[in-house]
C-alpha cells in the first residue's frame, strides 16, 4: 500500500500518563528536543568536576579530615588522662579521710569523686565519637574519590560511545532530569562540585 511506518522517539510523562495531580507539564515530549539540551550540560558538568577536583583537594580534604579528628581526639585523650590522675589522688585523699588524716570532709571528697566519673565518661564518649566521625568522613572522602575516578572515566568515553552505552552513562550520573511545557530543563545529578567543596 506504500505507507512507510515512521518511528519518533519521544519521553512520556508517567505522571500525566495516570492522569496524577502533581504533574503541571504535558504528556508526551520530543526525545530528539530533551537529549539536544542535555547533552550540552551533561558536558559542561564534566568540565566543571574536573576543575573543581582535582590532586590538591583530596590532598587538602585528606588533611583536613586527618588534623580536626586528631585534634578533637587528643583534646578528650588529655581530658581524660588528667582526670585519672586526679581519680587516684582523690581515692588517695578518701582513705586518708576515712582514716582521719585528711582535711577535707569525705562528703565532699565522694561528690567531687562522682564529678570526676562523670566526666571520664563524658571525656571517652568524646574519644569514640570522633573516631566513628573520622571513619564516617574518610568513608564520605574515599566514596567521593571513586565517584570522581568513575566520572573522569565517562567524560573520557562519552563523545564516542555509541547509544546504549551514552545512556547507561547518564543513568548513573542523573538523579532526576524535571521538564517543563516549554522544555525548560533542570538536571539534578547524584554528585555536584558542591559536594567535593563542603569538605
Amino acid at each position: 500500500n506504500g505507507k512507510k511506518a515512521y518511528h519518533r522517539p519521544i519521553y512520556r510523562c508517567y505522571n500525566g500518563s495516570i492522569k496524577a495531580k502533581n504533574c503541571t507539564g504535558q504528556t508526551v515530549y520530543s526525545a530528539a528536543k530533551i537529549e539536544g539540551a542535555v547533552l550540552p550540560v551533561v558536558k559542561r558538568y564534566f568540565d566543571t568536576i574536573s576543575n573543581a577536583v582535582d590532586e590538591q583537594w583530596r590532598s587538602r580534604a585528606k588533611q583536613r579530615l586527618r588534623d580536626s579528628a586528631r585534634e578533637r581526639r587528643d583534646a578528650a585523650e588529655k581530658k581524660l588522662e588528667k582526670l585519672i590522675t586526679q581519680q587516684t589522688a582523690l581515692k588517695e585523699e578518701i582513705l586518708k579521710s576515712i582514716m582521719g588524716e585528711s582535711q577535707f570532709d569525705t562528703t565532699l571528697l565522694n561528690e567531687m569523686m562522682e564529678e570526676n566519673k562523670r566526666e571520664q565518661a563524658e571525656a571517652e564518649r568524646e574519644i569514640e565519637e570522633s573516631k566513628s566521625e573520622a571513619a564516617d568522613e574518610q568513608t564520605r572522602v574515599k566514596h567521593l574519590e571513586e565517584q570522581y575516578k568513575n566520572i573522569r572515566s565517562w567524560a573520557a568515553e562519552f563523545d564516542k560511545a555509541p547509544a546504549d552505552a551514552r545512556k547507561m552513562i547518564l543513568a548513573r550520573l542523573i538523579e532526576k532530569i524535571t521538564v517543563d511545557r516549554d522544555y525548560n530543563i533542570d538536571i539534578h545529578f547524584y554528585v555536584t562540585p558542591e559536594d567535593f567543596g563542603d569538605l
